[in-house]
């Protein structure tokens, strides 16, 4: 069975190429294309989409949708390598981020890991999110009188966030498993026995934190 596949873009030459390209696939076919953002919250609602491609420029939808507890698996597609939107895309719990001047084969690839379940930043993307990416609040200087390792204060600082261990795995290139691990040791040296009173500890105790994300 084809996957259902919604496109949400202004430019309609761009609609119309990404629908030949992916109905001319085994796998997905377009079952609509919507060009403004009124048309698209009205429609989204009511259709059942396995991943929705989205235009940068729309990204107004996806936050309102996503505000109302839609759950739908969203691709951003962008014309521009803007740092800024990296990361708001990024802050946005967004399941991928590529370039419209990318390769079919890229597109199709990233369509296929969300669909799964799994994310896919392009590489430019991913490599800044990686290297540059600051959790928020400033300079790390009291979670050393915790023991906590940076990898530590990185999780940490990524739960206060509120990405779950799989997002967490996947942004610091980890296994779910040893995020879980990092995340009772966290507790343990703190003393709390849930993630409601680890993040009330630290954001009481380590309020001027800022950690780079390696």
């Amino acid at each position: 069975m084809k996957k259902n596949v919604v496109i949400l873009d202004e430019q309609p030459i761009f609609r119309e190429g990404l629908k030949t390209l992916l109905n001319s696939t085994k796998e997905f076919e377009v079952i609509a294309e919507l060009g403004e953002e009124s048309q698209a919250l009205d429609t989204l609602p009511n259709l059942f989409a396995d991943i929705i491609i989205i235009s940068y420029n729309l990204i107004n939808i996806y936050s309102e949708l996503k505000s109302k507890g839609y759950k739908n698996s969203f691709l951003i597609v962008s014309e521009t390598k803007s740092k800024e939107n990296y990361l708001t895309a990024f802050q946005l719990n967004a399941s991928g981020f590529i370039f419209k001047e990318c390769e079919p084969s890229e597109l199709l690839h990233a369509i296929n890991k969300i669909i799964k379940g799994e994310t896919y930043f392009t590489s430019d993307v991913s490599n800044y999110l990686i290297q540059n990416l600051y959790v928020k609040n400033k300079a790390a200087k009291k979670y050393k009188e915790n023991n906590l390792t940076r990898r530590e204060r990185q999780i940490i600082e990524l739960i206060k966030e509120g990405y779950s261990s799989k997002k967490i795995a996947e942004i610091l290139f980890l296994s779910s498993r040893t995020v879980d691990k990092h995340r009772s040791n966290i507790m343990s040296k703190y003393n709390v026995h849930s993630i409601v009173e680890l993040i009330n500890y630290d954001k009481k105790n380590n309020t001027d934190a800022e950690v780079l994300v390696e």
